[in-house]
């Protein structure tokens, strides 16, 4: 009957070829001879033309044509069959159209081929419903006919009997359930299985796609179309990982007898996340374990979902995918490109941390790869795949399987052949293809018994470090093991259990009597408030500590020297009546900041720093070695105390001043007495006492004008020897312009403090509010205590004034004194400040502040005892809102602070504030190299690098056969003045600056090494040294005080230049002189005012600094318009500019000066572009004036030169009656350009003006050949 009915199908459709694709056959036969008989074997390939959400798998006709073409080409260069072997057919299935009826279409497809002897065996299919019906049908066709499949991996197509020459070359779900069995299920005690996996899972639910049992499926009035649904593939594999389970365990047939935990759904309705929320409350009552089967889409969402619930971030639940329709290997499968809301791939990403994902594993082998390359070139080259498709073509497991697929049928035909049996019988064809291994594009591909293939799967978890997914474990489908090549990484730190403890009913928990729990409650609570109470009160005394904030100084606590100012000026009347000589509290001479290394004074505080060094040697003899040194520095200063010479009678020291410094009055350097002639020229004194007064009164508008706080500049100086250094700036030093700058000063409860300036800007933070964490950081400085660290006195949050107040070190920085050559350092001394530095840094790195940040030889300061403490440590909240400009500081400044960082920071983006111990490892090396060899700071050998170009080395990586840079070290191991290196210092050096700081010592084992060479050093004999350094810190004023002189010239000359560049030369001179600047009329002069157009509305929609920008812009390109006319630069206020001509130089041509410069103003407007508008026409309103001023100086603070009059109201209200960019001319001003030929002007007529009536004006139109520009039609 069968035959009958085949036959029948065969005359009915031997017209119908609608559904061939292409039939290669006759091409081939065109490509090669006719190969002999039973040559070509006719091949059906029955796939999908396009894709559809019925195919699970991504195949389709055009991505398996190139896979198939270019293995039917490996067989030939194999020399398994001869060319034209083979004669395809690709047969589209329409499983696109309906998956119901795709079943149809293949039987179809085949009932053809066979009527038209085109059946030999069979390629493909993408839906498990027509592989069954068409593996059936054809079993019964001349013996059989081979289907070879990469899909069909149901349990229910295992039956041999039911399909007996189906081969499948991705195996069956059987694999995937015993990899799973293997990895997270449950063995029982008795159970021969062996695992690797220690997660031992029984309860389990899955939650999964299927649209024929989903819980949200639509019930149809008509009951043919419900039944109409099909069952998934995540029902398939989850039914056999199901049925594989109950088979091994008996603990799973028991507890999943009358229902499986499951909750299936239908992704293809639209599900809202709330709803996604709602299924995962309900599936959390039953299982912490989660097993998801869905479309890569679904399970990002339902990820999202657990994550809004915090299932996903509790690290209670787990939730594994399984991922094996498409055999996806995405890295990254959170993230979405076309997500708009960037901060949902990260809440994804964050999710999927809970994920672990399985699926079939994928080679790695380069063969692969190359097979990739050649297979997406044929498709766009052959079967224009891109253009058709409109997207790459992408491979997966299934597709490349074909390839195999072709590779094992060639074999079998081969040896069917070979051993003179029928090719054409199915049963010859397929027991050969059962039960071998061969090798295929993917490495061994093994068949067992029944036709399927031992599959591999993969175990993938998201790497933390790396950021994507990778294989941390695979089962092995041809050794049935599980083997781990990673570390799975866990939420919560580790596997969470499948059920809570007790239950979620709490049942299995053994119960206590009531008593037990009250007792138990009871002593729990007393507890409970005992810690409260010690936690709130603790907390109480914090915030009272914290609110009272002792750290706090107002600015008008620092009091700095104005008592000393006044005395010396009531002395320098005095002198100056006496003997006609400028005292050196004359304001242009004074200077009474202080110097950052103290004099030559050999009184009682002098022996401080001899006597504290004293204390590190042996105790029983500092009162001999003191005794002694007192005698012999009895003599040394006797021979100090010379008469003066005939230089100092005539400009140099005065016998006061040194007499006083003898005797301890004060300091030769902090008070020097300079006695220069009245008639000296490089010494320009106040000619009245009112402006001496007001020189000394004024307040200093940089540093808000606080007048009792000493900020002189002052050149540093150790002893009487003057210092030349660079210093990146410290607290104590502070470089600018190659000068050297003390550090500003102020007196506090009586003792002299060091103020740091914090470089916060005052409009950006007009008031600090400091949080808890800076308040509390604060509060951390303040306790801070120790002899080789700066006392922290408080911080000043006044504004504008916000400084931070330390302890004063009067000797100056480590990098001042080793900068200084002058002064010789022995070993001795370079030990003794190296193990104060190592002691202080010890300190704070064992402190709360853990590590300094900012440690350089600039912020090692040497106190008047010549103890090295650490300064500028900590406050790193609060150094975070300073604003540090490269322009400002310079290039070479900004990045020597920088030679002192450790290479990993220089490279972070993100470093710490507060930097890290093994980088402060790191600044200690550099330090001890600039110590030993004191050739400033990385000191190279050969090399002439800027601080720029060394810090870019440095933060370069480096590879292992690299060195990478680091300061000069002699190969000899000489240091300063060739005495050699301590080897254990060299060493020490060399492993601190090492570029993995894992390799760096910790301070402790520096301290420990430090402190052994220091006390090799304690018991020389110190007396001889030490009076030998202090005879050498004895140097000569002379020069020190002609270089303070050249210094103050060069800045009177840059302080008169900036005066003439704020106000006439001439009204600057009569200032300049100490004459006072008297109003003068003036008869007739001509002003100038404009104003943008729209300047409101473009600043509004403008960010203040583009504003600002703008500005600078345009008045930098009117300025240079200025600048070649007879006129004088009024002000500008906003966006208002004002010129005038005819002042204080009197011009009769004031009128025609005025009227050429606004021609040339609106030119340059003309080709003016506005940054962050460059498409935009800015709109300049220009307007004129002529008539009488009065103009004179105004004020004493910022005196400005201002203009007095109605003319200068009538300018402006020319100015705001004008049209945007037009010349509007009063007609005072229009009658005196009339009298000079060459002005085109145009009568506007009478305009009404506020205060001044009706008015008649015109507007220029132009001077000779030079015309208004062209604005457009618009601006006619």
């Amino acid at each position: 009957m069968l035959r009958w009915l085949t036959l029948l199908s065969c005359i009915l459709l031997t017209a119908l070829h609608g559904n061939i694709v292409e039939d290669v056959g006759a091409a081939q036969q065109a490509s090669y001879p006719p190969p002999p008989p039973p040559f070509p074997f006719n091949v059906i390939v029955i796939l999908p033309k396009r894709e559809s959400t019925y195919d699970n798998f991504g195949m389709t006709l055009q991505k398996a044509m190139p896979v198939i073409d270019i293995a039917v080409q490996e067989v030939i260069k194999a020399k398994k069959l001869p060319p034209g072997w083979i004669n395809l057919t690709y047969w589209d299935s329409r499983l696109y159209e309906d998956i119901l009826l795709a079943e149809r279409h293949a039987t179809v497809g085949v009932i053809q081929a066979y009527c038209e002897h085109r059946l030999d065996a069979i390629l493909g299919f993408a839906d498990n419903y027509g592989l069954a019906t068409v593996t059936k049908v054809t079993a019964g066709l001349n013996g059989g006919i081979p289907i070879l499949t990469t899909s069909g991996m149901p349990s229910l197509l295992n039956s041999k009997k039911e399909y007996p020459f189906l081969t499948r070359m991705q195996g069956s779900y059987r694999l995937l359930a015993d990899s799973m069995y293997q990895l997270i299920a449950y063995h029982d005690e008795d159970s021969v299985s062996k695992s690797n996996s220690s997660l031992n899972y029984l309860n389990l639910i899955f939650f999964y796609h299927d649209k024929r049992r989903a819980v949200n499926r639509v019930i149809a009035q008509d009951e043919s179309q419900e039944t109409g649904a099909t069952s998934s593939h995540c029902y398939f594999s989850l039914y056999a990982i199901k049925r594989y389970f109950t088979e091994k365990s008996k603990t799973f047939k028991r507890e999943w007898a009358l229902n499986t935990p499951q909750f299936p759904f239908d992704e293809d309705l639209v599900i809202e996340r709330e709803t996604f929320k709602q299924w995962l409350r309900e599936i959390s009552l039953q299982s912490n374990v989660i097993i998801l089967c869905a479309s890569p889409d679904t399970v990002r969402e339902i990820m999202l979902a657990a994550h809004d619930l915090g299932m996903a971030t509790s690290g209670e639940y787990v939730f594994i995918n399984i991922d094996v329709s498409t055999g996806s290997h995405a890295e990254q499968p959170w993230i979405r490109a076309n997500d708009t809301n960037n901060e949902e791939n990260e809440k994804a990403k964050e999710a999927y941390r809970a994920l672990k994902t399985i699926s079939l594993r994928r080679s790695d082998l380069d063969e692969y790869k190359n097979f990739e390359l050649r297979v997406k070139e044929r498709a766009d080259q052959k079967y224009n795949y891109t253009n058709i498709t409109g997207k790459d073509y992408e491979m997966n497991n299934f597709i490349s399987a074909f390839y195999d697929a072709v590779l094992l049928y060639a074999i079998a035909l081969n040896e069917t052949i070979q051993s003179g049996l029928d090719p054409r019988n199915g049963h010859n064809i397929t027991s050969r293809m059962w039960g071998r291994t061969f090798v295929g594009i993917t490495g061994n591909v093994s068949i067992d018994h029944n036709g399927d293939r031992y599959s591999d799967y993969s175990l993938l978890d998201l790497d933390p470090v790396q950021n994507r997914f990778v294989e941390v474990a695979y089962y092995s489908g041809a050794s049935n093991q599980l083997k781990t090549v990673g570390q799975l990484h866990w939420v919560g730190g580790k596997p969470p259990t499948d059920l809570p403890i007790c239950g979620y009913d709490k049942s299995k928990c053994p119960g206590y009597p009531l008593h037990v729990y009250l007792l138990m409650g009871s002593f729990l609570l007393i507890l409970v408030l005992v810690g409260l109470f010690i936690f709130f009160w603790r907390r109480y005394k914090l915030e009272q500590e914290l609110a009272a904030m002792s750290w706090k100084i107002r600015w008008e606590e620092l009091d700095g020297e104005e008592s000393q100012k006044k005395n010396e000026k009531k002395k320098a009347k005095k002198r100056k009546n006496h003997n006609d000589y400028l005292p050196e509290s004359d304001p242009l001479l004074r200077s009474t900041s202080r110097s950052s290394v103290n004099s030559d004074k050999f009184d009682e505080d002098s022996l401080i720093p001899i006597r504290f060094r004293l204390r590190s040697s042996s105790s029983g003899t500092t009162r001999k070695i003191s005794a002694m040194i007192d005698r012999k520095l009895s003599i040394f200063t006797r021979k100090k105390s010379t008469p003066p010479s005939e230089s100092q009678k005539n400009g140099g020291l005065t016998p006061n001043s040194l007499q006083k410094a003898e005797n301890g009055d004060c300091s030769p350097i902090n008070e020097v007495q300079f006695r220069l002639p009245l008639n000296d020229r490089r010494v320009s004194s106040p000619s009245s006492e009112a402006t001496r007064k007001k020189n000394s009164n004024e307040e200093d508008p940089e540093n808000g004008a606080k007048k009792s706080l000493s900020l002189k500049n002052r050149k540093l100086s150790f002893g009487m020897v003057s210092f030349k250094s660079g210093s990146g700036g410290s607290v104590e030093t502070i470089a600018q312009n190659n000068t050297q700058i003390y550090t500003k000063t102020a007196i506090f409860k009586g003792v002299v403090v060091a103020i740091k300036k914090l470089n916060i800007d005052p409009k950006k933070y007009p008031r600090l509010d400091l949080s808890r964490a800076q308040l509390m950081e604060l509060k951390k400085m303040k306790d801070l205590q120790h002899d080789h660290i700066t006392r922290f006195t408080g911080a000043c949050i006044d504004f504008p004034h916000y400084c931070v107040v330390t302890e004063y070190c009067p000797k100056g920085s480590l990098e001042d004194i080793l900068e200084n050559e002058k002064i010789e350092l022995d070993k001795l001394m370079k030990y003794s400040l190296l193990h104060d530095l190592v002691k202080g840094l010890f300190f704070l790195h064992n402190s709360e502040i853990r590590s300094h940040g900012r440690l350089k030889s600039s912020n090692c300061v040497v106190d008047s005892r010549f103890v090295l403490k650490v300064t500028d440590f900590g406050l790193h909240r609060l150094h975070c809102l300073e604003e540090i400009n490269l322009e400002e500081i310079g290039e070479h400044a900004y990045y020597k602070k920088m030679l002192w960082t450790a290479p990993e920071l220089l490279r972070d983006s993100n470093a710490p504030p507060m930097g890290t111990q093994k980088g402060d490892i790191y600044s200690f090396a550099i330090i001890l190299h600039e110590m030993m060899f004191r050739k400033g700071v990385f000191a190279l050998e050969n090399e002439d690098l800027s601080p720029n170009e060394i810090v870019q080395r440095v933060r370069k990586p480096v590879s292992e056969d690299q060195e990478p840079l680091r300061p000069w070290v002699s190969e000899t191991g000489e240091g300063e003045g060739d005495d050699a290196l301590n080897d254990t210092l060299l060493s020490l050096m060399v492993a601190c600056w090492s570029e993995d700081p894992h390799e760096r010592p910790e301070v402790s084992s520096v301290r420990k090494a430090v402190r052994s060479l220091n006390r090799d050093n304690e018991t020389s004999n110190l007396v001889d040294n030490l009076l030998k350094r202090m005879e050498q810190y004895a140097n000569n004023l002379e020069g020190l005080v002609e270089e303070r002189t050249q210094e103050y010239l060069a800045e009177k000359k840059k302080v008169e230049e900036l005066l003439h560049q704020l106000l006439p030369p001439a009204i600057a001179d009569t200032l300049i002189a100490g004459r006072a600047v008297q109003a003068e009329s003036y008869d007739c002069v001509t002003i100038y005012f404009s104003d943008i157009v729209g300047f409101t509305s473009l600043s509004s929609q403008s960010t203040p600094m583009q504003v600002v920008t703008l500005l600078n812009d345009l008045y930098l390109a009117f300025d240079g318009v200025v600048d070649n006319f007879k006129v004088y630069k009024v002000e500008t206020i906003g966006d208002a500019y004002m010129v005038v001509s005819g002042l204080p130089e009197r011009r009769d041509d004031h009128a025609n000066q005025i009227a050429q410069m606004s021609l040339s103003l609106l030119h340059k407007v003309k080709n003016f572009v506005i940054r962050h508008r460059p498409h935009e026409q800015l709109k300049l309103r220009i307007g004129m004036h002529s008539g009488s001023v009065v103009a004179g100086v105004v004020g004493s603070k910022m005196p400005r030169y201002c203009l007095f009059g109605d003319t200068v109201n009538t300018s402006s209200r020319m100015e705001s009656n004008g049209l945007p960019l037009k010349i509007h001319v009063s007609q005072q001003t229009y009658d005196i350009l009339m009298q000079e030929a060459g002005f085109k002007l145009e009568l506007r007529g009478s305009v009404e003006m506020k205060g001044k009536g009706m008015q008649t004006t015109y507007w220029l139109r132009g001077y000779k050949d030079v015309e208004i520009p062209d604005f457009g039609e618009e601006f006619a």
